[in-house]
């Protein structure tokens, strides 16, 4: 069955001064890949490649009316802006949480160009995102990759330091239990674990489809308390 959210794609990070992010990432061990440029967006990224997701800098490099929530997010500080949702498809997304009722922007499609084997390919994707009004503490957004081939690169998903995969993804929220009404209109009521003060987000996948029990990729997004 094809679904609109099965897990985590990428995490991303909005950073005020690229060169510098770079510069960090790779002195922690990362392979940090070469820097990226989203035309259509005005934004520039440098990915973190792993076996099956990834996670992803990303500054402004020219303002434009697409751009405009993530200037806002940097003026606050920056850090993690959102969570990209693992999708079988853009229009499944659409039209699932439209109807959950979660009033997604219709279907983006945008491209990057990518150096690989000497030659430049373009890394297409297509994007379905929930207002933050929906969601204010951190932004969710579905990723469809129609060229996978060009980011998903097993010689790029080699680190220095080890990393083969994010565990997880933690959100600190004033009480995260009025949450779970939006967050299962986004993930289904199943997928809501309570742990202690917080929430666990639960998605079962594997990379055949069977529901099975992955535990690396057990959580996709967990909100604790702040005390």
């Amino acid at each position: 069955m094809r679904r609109a959210v099965k897990g985590l794609d990428h995490v991303v990070v909005m950073v005020d001064g690229i060169d510098a992010a770079q510069a960090a990432y790779e002195r922690l061990g990362f392979q940090v890949q070469p820097r990226g440029f989203h035309r259509k967006l005005g934004t520039a990224n440098h990915l973190m490649i792993f076996d099956r997701d990834y996670f992803e800098i990303l500054g402004i490099v020219e303002d434009t009316e697409l751009n405009a929530e993530r200037r806002e997010w940097l003026k606050a500080g920056g850090g993690l802006a959102n969570v990209a949702l693992a999708t079988d498809g853009a229009e499944i997304a659409f039209e699932t949480f439209g109807a959950a009722g979660l009033q997604p922007d219709a279907p983006l499609a945008f491209d990057r160009a990518v150096e690989i084997g000497g030659r430049t390919e373009q890394a297409r994707f297509r994007t379905v995102r929930i207002p933050k009004t929906h969601m204010p503490v951190v932004g969710f957004f579905v990723c469809e990759h129609l060229t996978p081939q060009f980011v998903y690169r097993p010689e790029w998903a080699r680190h220095p330091n080890g990393a083969r995969g994010i565990r997880g993804v933690t959100v600190i929220a004033e009480q995260p239990a009025k949450w779970i009404p939006t967050l299962e209109r986004y993930f289904g009521a199943t997928a809501i674990e309570r742990e202690g003060d917080g929430l666990a987000i639960i998605r079962r996948c594997s990379a055949s489809g069977s529901r099975t029990w992955r535990p690396a990729r057990r959580c996709c997004v967990r909100t604790a308390s702040r005390s």
